[in-house]
């Protein structure tokens, strides 16, 4: 949080919202958004440990590639009406 200068409160606020956001239904719900997000975390943490390097991230990612890939699989499927 601090690298990226992000209040806390803010956002969990924010994580509030997403969860509210997403529409309910089996699969496409918040609940699969957390868990797209927590693999991604495990992917990265698996690729770092296998090809180590100086950098903070693998694969030379910056903490803002990072967080917007973390973020991405939070919310990619808010608003989705889980036909499919």
């Amino acid at each position: 949080f601090e690298a990226m200068a992000i209040d806390r409160s803010l956002f969990k606020q924010f994580l509030v919202q997403v969860e509210m956001t997403y529409l309910d239904n089996p699969y496409h719900n918040s609940m699969h958004g957390g868990d797209v997000c927590q693999a991604s975390a495990h992917f990265l943490t698996a690729i770092r440990q296998a090809f180590p390097c100086r950098s903070a991230f693998p694969l030379g990612f910056t903490s803002l590639e990072v967080c917007a890939l973390l973020l991405a699989g939070l919310v990619h499927d808010i608003g989705h009406p889980g036909t499919n």
